[in-house]
C-alpha cells in the first residue's frame, strides 16, 4: 500500500528550498508514494509547479494573503483531512501554520526540514512553535547540512538531529576543461536573491577594488530579484561598474549561464546548503564563497573552491585576484569540486535518504 506524503511549503518561488522539494518530489517512486504539495501562497505558474504538474504531484494552493493569516490554519486542517497524509513534511516557516492542523487532524508522522541554521530560519514566533512541536508535537527536523544540524542542537536543546545533505542532478551539468586566451576577461557569476543576508555589497566592493588593481580583467553577472535589487543598482552606479556589472533578473536557464561562467562567487552572511554551489561545482567551475552553513562540508578550502570570511573584503578581493593571475590553477580546481559534487551530492543519494526515512515506521504521533 502507498504512503501518502504532503509537503507544506510557503510557497514555490525559485529559491534552493523550493528548488529542491521539486526536485524531490519529481523523483519519488510513484508506485511506492502518493505525493502532495500544499504551497501557503498563490500558484505563480512558474517552471517548478510546470513540473510538478507534469510529474503528476497533487497541487494544493492557498492564497495566504501578508502577514498572519490565521484563516490558513483552519484551510490546512481541511487538507489534512481530506487527504490523510500518513506524513506530512514541513518547510521553512510553514510549521507556523501547520502545527495545530497536524494535531488535529491526527497525521501520524511529522517532518520538518530545515534549510538554514536555527538561528536564521524563521522569526521568533516561528522559533517558538517550532521549539513546542519538538518537544511535545512529534515533530522531527531534518538539517541540510551537518553544521545546520549543530544550530538546531543548539538552539532547540535536542541531542540528535538527521541530516540529509541537499543534493543536484549532477548529469546536467557538465564540467569541461575551457583554455581561454590569457587576456581575456573573466566573467563571474553571483546567483542570490537580493536580500541582506545575501551581502550582494561585499561582492561590489571587491569588484570596485578588482577594477582598480586589474582593469579590463573583469564582468560579473548578477542573478536574481529581491528588495535589495535597486540599492544594489544605485551602489554599481556609484562606483562606476555599470560596464563590468550586468543585472540579469531571474532566470531558469542557470546551467546554460554557468557554462559561459569562469567562476562563481557567493558573499552570503548566512546560508544553510546552497544549490547553487554544488551546481557550479558540477559544471566544474571554481567556486569562492564565504565559510559559512554548510558550504565548508563541500569545498575543501584551496583543492575544490576557495572560503573567505564572511564580510572580509579583502581577502574576497585577492581571491578573484588570484583567480584572473592564475586562471589554468582555477581551472583544476573546479574539476577536482565536479568530482567531489558527482560522488557526494548527487539528487539519487538525496531521493534514496528521504525515501528510506519515509519508509521507517516510527513512532506515530499521539498528542
Amino acid at each position: 500500500m502507498k504512503k501518502k506524503v504532503l509537503h507544506v511549503i510557503p510557497s514555490l518561488s525559485t529559491g534552493g528550498a523550493s528548488c529542491l522539494v521539486t526536485d524531490l518530489l519529481c523523483s519519488l517512486d510513484s508506485t511506492c508514494f502518493e505525493i502532495g504539495l500544499c504551497s501557503l501562497y498563490e500558484d505563480t505558474n512558474n517552471n517548478l509547479s510546470k513540473r510538478l504538474r507534469d510529474s503528476n504531484i497533487e497541487l494544493f494552493f492557498l492564497n495566504k494573503k501578508q502577514g498572519l493569516d490565521v484563516p490558513i490554519i483552519y484551510r490546512l486542517w481541511k487538507i489534512f483531512k481530506t487527504y490523510r497524509p500518513d506524513i506530512i513534511h514541513v518547510h521553512q516557516r510553514a510549521i507556523l501554520y501547520t502545527l495545530l492542523p497536524a494535531i488535529f487532524s491526527k497525521v501520524p508522522r511529522r517532518l520538518e526540514t530545515i534549510h538554514s541554521m536555527a538561528e536564521w530560519e524563521g522569526g521568533r514566533d516561528t522559533r517558538l512553535v517550532r521549539r513546542f512541536a519538538y518537544k511535545y508535537c512529534g515533530f522531527v527536523p531534518v538539517a541540510v547540512a551537518k553544521n545546520v544540524a549543530a544550530s538546531i542542537k543548539r538552539v532547540y536543546k535536542i541531542k540528535e538531529v538527521l541530516v540529509i545533505q541537499n543534493g543536484i542532478t549532477t548529469r546536467k551539468y557538465q564540467a569541461v576543461k575551457v583554455t581561454e586566451p590569457i587576456d581575456k576577461p573573466i566573467s563571474l557569476i553571483h546567483v542570490a536573491r537580493f536580500s541582506p543576508e545575501k551581502n550582494h555589497a561585499l561582492f561590489i566592493q571587491a569588484l570596485k577594488k578588482v577594477v582598480e588593481a586589474r582593469p579590463g580583467r573583469i564582468k560579473a553577472f548578477l542573478v536574481g530579484t529581491g528588495p535589495q535589487l535597486q540599492s544594489i543598482r544605485l551602489m554599481v552606479q556609484t562606483y562606476c561598474l555599470e560596464k563590468v556589472v550586468e543585472f540579469m533578473g531571474e532566470r531558469q536557464d542557470i546551467a546554460e549561464l554557468l557554462g559561459y561562467s569562469d567562476g562563481l562567487v557567493l558573499t552570503s552572511n548566512i546560508e544553510g546548503l546552497p544549490l547553487v554551489v554544488l551546481e557550479a561545482m558540477a559544471a566544474g567551475k571554481p567556486v569562492i564563497a564565504t565559510n559559512v552553513g554548510g558550504i565548508p562540508e563541500v569545498i575543501d578550502n584551496g583543492k575544490t573552491g576557495i572560503l573567505i570570511p564572511p564580510y572580509d573584503i579583502d581577502t574576497l578581493t585577492e581571491s578573484i585576484i588570484d583567480l584572473i593571475d592564475h586562471r589554468e590553477y582555477f581551472t583544476a580546481m573546479g574539476l577536482k569540486g565536479a568530482a567531489v559534487v558527482r560522488e557526494r551530492f548527487d539528487l539519487t543519494r538525496v531521493v534514496d535518504e528521504y525515501k528510506n526515512l519515509y519508509n521507517i515506521d516510527g513512532a506515530q504521533c499521539v498528542f
